[in-house]
């Protein structure tokens, strides 16, 4: 009788261990937006199982626009079907369609951003809601209604990014909300009258640690946590600085906690 018994001097390791020791290789590996040398080519080649776990971390940061383009509708879904759950990011282009499709199967989105005024957050709304850890949004919220705002679908948002307009004052109903930024426009003729009531001593968003106003090149507030910042211009520069956060790097929101921190320990002077 031929043993077929693989002896080997090697130690094996157990299944567990292997598979979390390739988790986080992957984490490590992988970065966007996507490429060749970022994808964790060498990891997805080493073994079946090694692909099968790194295939998930491809999928935590999806781009709407870019993930529809050369698949067929059917194969999105089945991609999203598998990994849809592990989707932290989410970038919306301007199909609202497919915006939908994209945070059905993403339950555990974490953070989105629609910067294009085609896609009324009103028409997703109902796919946010289902939703239970969003925490970063960037948006025109505007249109959005009051009701709609102050549903339980935002309540645990730490960090937005307000790309147009709101009621300021609905913000104190925003009990996790920590980091605000806003820009400077015609339709905030009063940018330091809102600052005084975000951080009014009795009326205002208590929570906040961090207010940001981009493009804003005059005046100051005494409130150690206003921030004045100016970000790129170009629409590909703002995508790279979005995705700095899900690449583990330092983004704008803790550029300006980092500020705030220093100021409020007297270690800079303006």
């Amino acid at each position: 009788m031929v043993d077929d018994t693989c002896h080997t001097s090697q130690p094996v390791l157990p299944p567990e261990l292997e598979q979390e020791i390739v988790e986080t290789a992957a984490l490590m590996m992988i970065s966007f937006p996507l490429m060749p040398m970022n994808c964790a080519l060498e990891l997805q080649l080493t073994g079946r199982r090694f692909r099968e776990w790194t295939m998930p971390f491809l999928y935590r940061l999806l781009h709407t626009d870019k993930f529809f383009v050369g698949r067929t509708e059917s194969e999105c879904i089945e991609i999203l079907s598998k990994y849809g759950r592990r989707t932290t990011h989410v970038y919306l282009g301007l199909d609202t369609s497919k915006a939908i499709t994209i945070l059905e199967h993403c339950p555990n989105v974490q953070d989105i951003v629609n910067w294009h005024e085609e896609i009324k957050l009103s028409d997703i709304h109902p796919s946010i809601q289902k939703s239970s850890n969003l925490r970063r949004l960037s948006a025109f919220l505007e249109e959005l209604p009051t009701n709609l705002l102050l549903s339980p679908a935002y309540s645990s948002i730490t960090h937005l990014d307000v790309m147009d307009w709101m009621d300021w004052d609905l913000l104190v109903n925003f009990p996790n909300l920590s980091h605000l930024c806003f820009t400077d426009s015609y339709e905030i003729p009063h940018v330091y009258d809102v600052i005084d009531r975000l951080t009014h001593k009795d009326h205002g968003c208590k929570s906040l640690r961090v207010i940001i106003c981009l493009y804003l090149l005059w005046g100051q507030s005494a409130d150690a946590r206003f921030i004045k910042l100016l970000l790129p211009d170009t629409h590909v520069e703002h995508e790279a600085e979005w995705m700095k956060y899900s690449n583990g790097g330092m983004d704008f929101w803790e550029f300006a906690e980092r500020m705030v921190f220093a100021r409020k320990g007297n270690w800079v002077s303006e």
